[in-house]
This record gives structure tokens, sequence and C-alpha cells, in this order.
């Protein structure tokens, strides 16, 4: 079944841009990442390397709560514009959940996503 409020769940998806220095601009994603608003996301990051030509994009996931097939398409697309351009896409501070989907893609190493932190002793 189709979802009823499809803008309801776009509006779920939220992207904020900043530029902490000049070549360097940092996207931080808030909510679920899927089919419904994959396409977003792709689209604001791939015209914003073609566009403003960042040396590095970071894409901070921390308020990322789900990330699906259709995510993942969407920071590869990302991935493949920064390439072509000579920017690199870093990923930064995934959940647990969304690192394992990255996990599961092969992407930890690609997106140079930082070591998962260890569990304290105490």
């Amino acid at each position: 079944m189709a979802d009823p409020h499809p803008s309801s769940r776009r509006a779920s998806l939220r992207i904020l841009v900043a530029w902490p220095a000049p070549a360097h601009v940092t996207v931080s994603v808030g909510g679920e990442v899927d089919a419904a608003t994959a396409p977003a996301l792709r689209t604001e990051l791939v015209d914003l390397i073609a566009r403003q030509h960042p040396r590095e994009v970071e894409v901070d996931l921390a308020a990322t709560s789900f990330l699906d097939c259709a995510g993942v398409s969407a920071l590869i697309a990302a991935y493949h514009a920064a390439s072509a351009a000579g920017c690199q896409v870093r990923l930064t501070h995934p959940r647990p959940i969304v690192r394992l989907v990255l996990e599961m893609f092969g992407l930890l190493e690609p997106f140079h996503v930082e070591a998962q932190p260890l569990a304290s002793a105490g």
C-alpha cells in the first residue's frame, strides 16, 4: 500500500549544510533516509559537489535514525560525484544501526568512517 502521507515522510528528512572552512562542507542529515527521502539527499549532495567544488564533504549521520539501500545508493552517488570532482566524502557519527548498514555494504573504508568508540570498562 502506498504511503498515505508521502509529503510527511519527505519532511522527516532534515538536511543542514554548513561551511566550517572554505573548502570543507558539513552536511548534517537527520531522520530516515529511505526510498521516499533518499532522492532529496542525493540531489543535495551531488548538486553541492558540482556547484561548490569543496575539497571535503563531511556527511554527519548522528541524527540519522534509519538508512536503507536507497539511502546507501544516494551516498554512493555522492561518492562518485566527489571522486570525479577530486573531492573526498567522509561519513561521521553514524548510529550503531546505520553503521551496521554501511558495514554490510562494505562502505566503512571508502567513506572513511571513523572507528567505533570502545565501550567503557566501568
